[in-house]
């Protein structure tokens, strides 16, 4: 299959049927280490978000107790 470097992108070729292929593979790995990094930072603020829910639970709880107590 022959494959046409593109003009003013040396890392892209068009192959005999059109496709348009970039064969930056150090570009491609550094993309799916930031996506991989995202997902991982998202996660990390998930549980952030969801221990913060349980704390806000907790305190709520021990609130609710501390005032119908007092009454």
């Amino acid at each position: 299959m022959t494959q046409t470097p593109i003009k003013d992108h040396p890392n892209l070729v068009k192959n005999s049927s059109g496709v348009v292929i970039n064969k930056d593979t150090s570009g491609l790995a550094a993309a799916k280490a930031r996506k991989q990094k995202q997902q991982q930072e998202k996660q990390e603020l998930d549980e952030l978000k969801n221990k913060v829910d349980r704390i806000e639970s907790m305190l709520s709880t021990l609130i609710n107790r501390f005032t119908d107590d007092g009454k």
